[in-house]
């Protein structure tokens, strides 16, 4: 078995993160593309980035809706561990920008969070934490009984009452709500793949973990890398 060797193909603040801590963890990364290197890190998503020239046959690529590519690949927006802890890193971000733009604290606030997804699952419970007053808006009758059991409000999607609402989140990837339905003074925060929430002034949160704690970010991606390179969790 080859010796494991890293190359970071992006200088973005989530890979440049990825690259201080597998050096952390005793790995080896490259500076440049070689033959010797086994393992390449792109952006998350990666968007169609350029694959650096000079690699071996055999090199491993990790990024994220990655395009057909010539390197045996690993999609990390595939992988379900990976998903998982980003959705945790992307909940922490969503209340960090809402924070940025609130102008009164969470206690007692009412928010609405449209979908019970990764993101949402990860969400609601850190608004409850911070004492808001928590409804999801669920198409499961199943879900919304065990959501109401949890101690959160309940709604169906297609009973949206936005105008209660001072902040809304949307996770779900369709669109669920008109920017008219939300009264004038409410947060609207959209960070489905897809746009859910129509309208101007509502925030389109895509993509917060490389944007908002490329720290975390980074340390995710690499801790997914070392785990498909040698089978071993790393944290």
């Amino acid at each position: 078995m080859r010796e494991v060797l890293f190359y970071i193909a992006d200088h973005s603040p989530a890979l440049t993160f990825a690259a201080k801590h597998l050096r952390k963890w005793g790995y080896a990364v490259a500076d440049s593309p070689s033959e010797a290197v086994t393992h390449v890190l792109l952006p998350v998503p990666t968007r169609g980035a350029a694959m650096p020239e000079g690699l071996g046959p055999d090199v491993t690529v990790f990024g994220g809706n990655l395009g057909p590519t010539n390197f045996r690949a690993v999609d990390l927006l595939k992988d379900e561990e990976y998903l998982a802890r980003n959705a945790v890193i992307t909940a922490h971000c969503a209340i960090k920008v809402l924070l940025r733009r609130l102008e009164r604290t969470l206690e007692g606030c009412p928010v609405l969070v449209i979908g019970w997804g990764r993101i949402s699952k990860a969400l609601a419970p850190l608004l409850q934490a911070f004492g808001a007053r928590v409804t999801i808006a669920s198409r499961s009758v199943k879900e919304r009984a065990m959501l109401s059991a949890l101690g959160y409000g309940v709604v169906g999607t297609g009973k949206l009452d936005a105008d209660a609402y001072l902040v809304i989140f949307n996770t779900a990837p369709a669109a669920v709500m008109a920017q008219a339905a939300a009264r004038d003074d409410a947060v609207l925060i959209d960070l489905a793949s897809m746009e859910g929430i129509a309208g101007d002034r509502v925030i389109r949160a895509r993509g917060l973990p490389g944007k908002e704690a490329p720290e975390s970010s980074g340390e995710l991606i690499a801790c997914t890398a070392v785990r498909y390179a040698i089978g071993k969790e790393t944290l």
